[in-house]
């Protein structure tokens, strides 16, 4: 069990989905399974369409599995577009190493999620929350922040600074150790 960093992007809805793939993230624990439907992003390897899809996932032979960062990786990508919001995750079952360093995993629970003042709106308007493509972050409004921590049942927040987010997930971190993961999984 390790913990771990991603993105994911807030919908209308206030529901986490995940940047390059169609699903929801639940409070539960959320299941890996290989996606034999999937293009090949970032040069990933993914099987071919019409396969069988792995039995396990992650798998060696495949690059499947719920992806995370073992660190906060501020100038990736995914965390500087519009997959706004960034989360602190706890990685368990079967875990792998992918070739860029992000962390594979078998099951992964939300523990905390944040996002960047410059990204979220004061009001509670959707008009701001129109996708302007991967170069863009999307103006959200907190009230979607907060009502995604609330069904998640993780604690939240919007910062000015890296330092206040890096602190804010660091603090949060800080907070499970093994025997507290390990419940925490249980119950959710």
């Amino acid at each position: 069990m390790v913990l771990a960093y991603r993105a994911f992007k807030l919908d209308p809805n206030g529901l986490l989905r995940s940047p390059l793939v169609d699903y929801v993230w639940t409070r539960e624990a959320n299941q890996a399974t290989c996606r034999v439907d999937l293009p090949n992003l970032n040069h990933t390897r993914y099987r071919p369409k019409g396969s069988e899809p792995c039995p396990d996932a992650p798998n060696p032979t495949c690059a499947c599995g719920l992806y995370a960062y073992p660190f906060i990786q501020w100038e990736a990508r995914s965390f500087m577009t519009q997959e706004n919001v960034i989360g602190l995750v706890s990685a368990y079952g079967r875990l792998m190493e992918h070739t860029d360093g992000t962390a594979r995993s078998e099951h992964m629970t939300i523990l905390a999620i944040m996002m960047f003042a410059e990204w979220a709106s004061e009001d509670d308007a959707l008009d701001h929350f129109q996708s302007t493509g991967y170069a863009t972050p999307v103006k959200v409004p907190r009230s979607l922040l907060e009502r995604a921590a609330g069904m998640l049942g993780v604690p939240w927040g919007v910062f000015t600074t890296k330092a206040e987010g890096v602190s804010f997930l660091q603090n949060e971190a800080g907070k499970y150790d093994e025997e507290t993961l390990a419940h925490h999984i249980l119950i959710s």
